[in-house]
């Protein structure tokens, strides 16, 4: 409980929460003084408590502005008094007279008027908040698409050697085989991650089960070639010849396949989540077997 000595006339004692209230709404100001016992006094400003929150903020910003209204607003029970006037001053009996005066409200009813309002600014606060969150998550969730749209996991090169003869189960990451002459050999199991294979003879080629993710294979010839359960996961097939090919259950995720010759392909199971098409159209998450585009 505080008393109040404003402009030398004091009054009170009133609950911390009330007095909070009068400085939201101007009645107040933080130059008054304010005494627990009526002998000390201090001035308002250096009792931080007293001073209500929302008006702590950086008075520039609107939205800050916006709050400190509507707290003011909220805080303003008595509103438009029955003489359709809005009160200016604090609670004060020296201006009533006679049949117009009023009795001094009890400190409980007024201390419960002023929880009321505080809650009404709570309530607020939630709704704000429950905003703020929904766009955090929102943002949170195209950093996440981005970032699984970009990801490049990295390459598997233990045991990665370019001078290895071709066989099954070679590991070739990163090696430069562009133009490489392949046609027909038995690749299968291969790990030719990251490889750069432009323009290379891979017709009739056995990758089953091979690792191309991420492979430059512009141009290549890839006629006939087994590439079932192949993982060519972000490859870049630019202009490939795919005639023929078998890609059952291969993942071709994010594979870039612009102007590729597919004419003939097999294709069951096959994963073309993300993957850019022939023409160029991006294909849905989720796509199996076929490119689906969404709907303009």
């Amino acid at each position: 409980m505080w008393y109040l000595r404003k402009n030398g006339e004091i009054k009170g004692p009133y609950p911390a929460g009330l007095i909070s209230r009068y400085i939201l709404l101007g009645r107040v100001y933080d130059s008054d003084e304010v005494s627990s016992d009526g002998e000390e006094w201090t001035v308002i400003s250096d009792i931080p408590e007293l001073i209500p929150d929302v008006m702590k903020g950086d008075a520039s910003d609107p939205l800050v502005q916006e709050r400190l209204q509507a707290a003011r607003r909220w805080a303003d029970e008595r509103g438009i008094d029955r003489r359709g006037e809005r009160e200016k001053h604090a609670p004060s009996q020296q201006n009533r007279r006679g049949s117009d005066r009023r009795d001094e409200e009890q400190s409980p009813v007024i201390e419960h008027r002023y929880r009321r309002a505080e809650r009404e600014q709570e309530l607020l606060a939630d709704s704000q908040g429950r905003w703020t969150m929904l766009m955090i998550t929102g943002t949170i969730a195209v950093v996440a698409g981005i970032f699984l749209l970009l990801y490049k996991p990295p390459p598997p090169q233990l045991g990665a050697d370019c001078s290895s003869p071709a066989a099954p189960k070679v590991n070739w990451s990163n090696c430069v085989l562009d133009g490489a002459h392949l046609g027909g050999l038995d690749l299968s199991g291969a790990t030719l991650y990251s490889a750069s294979m432009t323009a290379a003879d891979l017709r009739k080629v056995n990758l089953e089960h091979g690792n191309l993710s991420y492979a430059a294979l512009s141009i290549a010839n890839m006629e006939d070639a087994d590439l079932r359960e192949a993982v060519l996961t972000g490859a870049k097939l630019r202009q490939a010849k795919l005639n023929n090919a078998h890609l059952d259950n291969a993942d071709l995720s994010y594979a870039d396949l612009t102007g590729a010759d597919l004419s003939g392909v097999k294709m069951h199971n096959t994963k073309l989540g993300n993957a850019i098409w022939t023409d160029g159209s991006r294909c849905l998450p989720g796509s199996v077997d076929e490119c689906r585009i969404a709907r303009q």
